[in-house]
């Protein structure tokens, strides 16, 4: 379009029709261009960056370190594993078994008003239950998997009604679907009246048909959680308990790579950059 322009520019005796067309063409070009952009994402955006290189250090530098823990003892006392990433290097991810989970330190950060989780996952079977990271599960947040192989989130907020009221908003990818056996990257994003799932670097769900509102305070006692629904030392056998043990409090069948969570609501455009670069690159 800039050579075509340039043409005409340098062309003497050029008619009106031409010169519009000219400008119509660059138009074109320039909002192609635009559509293309890639928004930088600021390093202060990046709350929390776990590779599963061998460890479950957080590469943001941002101190979100998780130690390994073994499953509740119902799930059956499981550990995380290390297991191939998604191009076949050997301990270059995480499996999750039987609630062996991963536990962060709570903080803060890690409940932003807007927040993007990416990750990478590979579920070896279908559960209504599979939790993969978590934070005081509804009474926060948590992002699961069901039983139709959706990513399904939940957050509670505090509607801005003036109701005093509060609302969970749960969601899932709608068409957006996980195979077993396959490392999918999925994403989603959140903030206050919108909620936006990603497969595989592509649009799926778009939703903003819930109530607006500031999100809740996870109870501080209460870790988040990476692999099990809750921290191992947080289930209990008391009946009634707001933390009592039940079938749905579940956790990850399956594999994890890569995780990370920011500050900000990503754009379509960067969840599908990210996912571009790493379906084809190893993360150090």
């Amino acid at each position: 379009a800039i050579d075509a322009a340039t043409t005409i520019r340098n062309t003497a005796g050029v008619t009106q029709v031409q010169v519009d067309a000219t400008i119509v063409n660059l138009q074109a070009a320039i909002d192609e261009f635009e559509s293309k952009k890639i928004t930088e994402i600021a390093p202060e955006n990046l709350i929390a960056n776990w590779l599963f290189n061998g460890d479950a250090t957080d590469a943001s530098g941002n101190g979100h370190d998780g130690t390994l823990e073994v499953g509740y003892i119902m799930w059956g006392e499981g550990v995380v594993e290390p297991t191939t990433d998604r191009f076949g290097n050997a301990d270059y991810a995480y499996m999750f078994v039987d609630g062996g989970n991963i536990q962060v330190p709570t903080n803060p950060a890690l409940n932003p008003p807007e927040l993007t989780i990416v990750t990478w996952i590979n579920l070896y079977e279908t559960w209504a239950h599979s939790y993969f990271i978590s934070y005081d599960i509804w009474n926060c947040w948590k992002f699961q998997v069901q039983d139709a192989n959706k990513p399904f989130f939940t957050r509670k907020i505090l509607k801005d009604d003036g109701s005093g009221e509060n609302a969970w908003i749960d969601k899932d990818a709608n068409t957006g679907i996980i195979e077993n056996g396959v490392w999918t990257h999925i994403a989603m994003t959140y903030k206050s009246g919108e909620m936006v799932f990603y497969i595989n670097g592509v649009e799926t769900m778009l939703w903003d048909d819930f109530p607006t509102g500031t999100p809740v305070d996870p109870n501080p006692l209460v870790d988040l959680v990476i692999g099990q629904a809750l921290p191992t030392g947080i289930y209990t056998d008391i009946e009634g308990d707001p933390y009592e043990w039940k079938e749905w409090l579940g956790y990850l069948k399956g594999s994890l790579d890569d995780l990370k969570m920011y500050n900000i609501v990503l754009t379509g455009t960067q969840v599908n950059q990210i996912y571009t670069w790493e379906v084809a690159n190893v993360v150090e």
